[in-house]
């Protein structure tokens, strides 16, 4: 299965590059964001083939 691991940050989604993974299988992904990405809410994103997922949003 293809997925894509993202974020969404002031209603702006960002994605890394597909990558493959099987069943059992963990990724992770990090984004460096500068200072003022702290204390914002930010969205944690999945898109593969079957559909997606998003986190609750994250706060201080």
């Amino acid at each position: 299965m293809s997925a894509q691991l993202g974020y969404s940050r002031s209603g702006t989604a960002h994605y890394a590059n597909a990558v493959s993974i099987s069943a059992g299988q963990k990724k992770s992904q990090t984004w460096s964001l500068g200072a003022s990405a702290y204390c914002s809410s930010i969205i944690g994103l999945l898109k593969y083939s079957g559909g997606s997922y998003q986190t609750p949003a994250s706060h201080c």
